[in-house]
C-alpha cells in the first residue's frame, strides 16, 4: 500500500513539475514572440529590456495569485472557526423532513 501511495506521489509531483516547465516555456514562446512584434532583434538591448519587463509583470501575477490563494485560505479557515464555534457551543438540533433545524442558547 505505502508503496502505491508513493508511485501516486511522484506521479502528480512529476506531472505538477511538468505543467510548470510547460507553463513558462509557453510564457517564454509568447514574450519572445511580443518582444519581436515591437520590432526587437535576438540579442539586442530593447529585447534584452523587453524580456526583463515581461519576466517581472509575471512575477507580479504570480505573487498576486499567491496572495489571492492565501487570503482566500484564510477566509476558509475564519468561516470555519465559526462554524465549529457554533456547533461547539450549547445547541440543539432538530430534523424536520430533509431540513436540520439548529437552536444555540
Amino acid at each position: 500500500m505505502r508503496i502505491l501511495f508513493g508511485i501516486i506521489v511522484a506521479t502528480i509531483f512529476v506531472g505538477f513539475t511538468a505543467s510548470i516547465a510547460c507553463a513558462r516555456d509557453t510564457y517564454e514562446s509568447l514574450d519572445t514572440n511580443q518582444c519581436f512584434s515591437y520590432g526587437a532583434r535576438l540579442g539586442s538591448d530593447i529585447y534584452v529590456k523587453c524580456r526583463l519587463s515581461l519576466a517581472e509583470m509575471h512575477q507580479q501575477e504570480q505573487l498576486a495569485d499567491e496572495t489571492s490563494a492565501v487570503q482566500e485560505q484564510a477566509a476558509n479557515d475564519a468561516r470555519r472557526r465559526a462554524i465549529l464555534g457554533v456547533l461547539n457551543s450549547n445547541c440543539t438540533t432538530t430534523y424536520i423532513g430533509m431540513q436540520a433545524h439548529i437552536h444555540c442558547n
